[in-house]
């Protein structure tokens, strides 16, 4: 008929019965290829995430203050002055190191002194510039006064007096074959 509401344990059985989960014999099988295609959709998201990187990571990256330019180290300067090759790469505080590099090379190689320039970037901030100059092989006389020559030919912007001074020869006239 009825439960006993006397009879504590009694009224609380139907509950506990109902409460209680089947056992594995009484599961039906699920199926094991769903947790395996759940975790090669996420492999391949991952795997799409990473080889995408190097396409949207710069352009992502540029947009933070993080990566902005406060630092431009130059190696290999001898005779040139660096506040011009600076003044030559026009980049500030406000310009990101993930800027396209081979423009900024470029500006610098336009230096008379400069025969080659590479640009490289260290994280977070800084631009490191690697010159390597035109080496004065003779002192030619003129009448200003004794003018360097690089092996090409080309008069260089250099003070022959200042900078430690230039060892090199001096020659009477520009001759292409002997500065060679």
């Amino acid at each position: 008929m009825g439960t006993l509401v006397d009879d504590p344990t009694r009224a609380e059985e139907p509950r506990r019965l109902a409460s209680t989960s089947p056992t594995s014999a009484d599961e039906p099988a699920r199926p094991r290829g769903g947790r395996w295609l759940l975790r090669g959709a996420v492999a391949a998201a991952v795997l799409g995430v990473a080889l995408g990187a190097p396409a949207w990571g710069p352009r992502a990256l540029s947009r933070l203050a993080f990566f902005n330019v406060r630092r431009v180290e130059f190696e290999g300067v001898r005779h040139a002055a660096t506040a011009q090759l600076l003044a030559r790469l026009r980049v500030d505080t406000a310009t990101s190191v993930w800027m396209e590099l081979a423009p900024l090379a470029r500006r610098v190689e336009e230096h008379p002194l400069v025969a080659d320039a590479v640009v490289e970037r260290r994280l977070p901030g800084t631009l490191r510039v690697v010159v390597t100059e035109r080496e004065p092989v003779a002192l030619v006389a003129a009448r200003a006064g004794l003018v360097p020559y690089d092996a090409e030919g080309r008069a260089l912007p250099i003070e022959p007096h200042e900078g430690g001074g230039i060892d090199a020869p001096v020659v009477a006239a520009r001759d292409t074959a002997l500065l060679r």
